[in-house]
């Protein structure tokens, strides 16, 4: 009778975390008898350093039992995994596990990159049933290497909504600022609650300068009947920001202008809450020239 060399659930060859080689025990049953294939998808957050390069380990966790730790790598060493806004496919092979629950996530934490901000994991398994493990949180010497996320079958960010935001810095002496800006989207149906505005490809917030960002909310706000806007003065030398308005549009296309024209400093405030109208308020400036003679 024929004789089957059995590699194991773990029986990947490679570089680390990998093994150099695999010892196989023989059997007389094929292993390929109750054999699964589950696709997994990897969002990695889009938020700031977000991207690692430590080796990171899924097990799926199963009524029954489980897939046994698996290696999340590419195959062919030709992908950069894990970056920033990035989402990234594998295959995982395994026994069968039963209805999924849940899976573990693990990071060595060792890599120039050790820590990652992970949004979610989503699993298709035999039955083409989707199952979704949102995380929105760090993993890695800074906070935890080891996390376990179970399954919905919903997805919870299917009813976020995209708002694309941009600031007017007023074209005035010292206007710019180095603080840390936020804002909250307020609508009749809910608000984005307080996010950083950070573009890490230029510097942002300068004088006379215009910055666009993207906003997510965690659903349909509605119309839009306020915006919160404001700093945290730490910018050092520039900590106060003269700005001149702020422009939204909502993910139906509309725009809305919400006019500032002020200062946000500790003098007349670190923060504002600006109504919206439809009209540009550039529109309505005008600018006089002021000529003085000293006797």
């Amino acid at each position: 009778p024929p004789a089957f060399f059995v590699a194991g659930p773990d029986g990947w060859i490679g570089p680390s975390p990998l093994r150099p080689e695999l010892t196989m025990t023989p059997t007389d049953k094929d292993p390929r008898g109750g054999k699964v294939e589950f696709t997994v998808w990897v969002h990695t957050s889009d938020v700031k350093n977000a991207g690692t390069d430590a080796d990171i380990l899924m097990e799926i966790v199963g009524d029954v039992c489980t897939s046994s730790r698996k290696p999340l790598v590419d195959p062919l060493g030709q992908r950069d995994l894990f970056e920033r806004g990035q989402t990234d496919e594998f295959r995982v092979h395994c026994r069968e596990i039963g209805l999924v629950r849940s899976i573990i996530l693990e990071s060595n934490g060792m890599s120039s990159k050790p820590n990652w901000h992970l949004e979610k994991v989503v699993i298709e398994g035999p039955d083409k049933q989707k199952l979704f493990f949102p995380y929105g949180n760090w993993l890695g010497p800074g906070t935890q290497l080891k996390v376990e996320i179970p399954g919905q079958l919903k997805d919870p960010f299917a009813d976020r909504r995209t708002y694309e935001l941009i600031t007017h810095t007023s074209n005035l002496q010292n206007a710019g600022t180095d603080a840390n800006v936020y804002v909250e989207i307020r609508g009749i149906m809910g608000s984005t609650g307080k996010l950083p505005l950070r573009n890490d490809s230029i510097d942002s917030f300068e004088r006379g300068q215009e910055d666009k960002f993207t906003v997510q909310a965690p659903k349909d706000l509605g119309p839009l009947v306020e915006l919160v806007i404001g700093h945290d003065e730490c910018g050092g030398l520039k900590d106060a920001w003269h700005l001149e308005q702020v422009e939204i549009l909502d993910p139906s296309g509309k725009k809305l202008y919400f006019d500032c024209d002020r200062w946000l400093d500790s003098k007349s405030g670190l923060e504002v809450v600006l109504d919206p109208s439809e009209t540009d308020p550039r529109g309505m400036r005008r600018t006089y020239t002021v000529t003085t003679k000293t006797g």
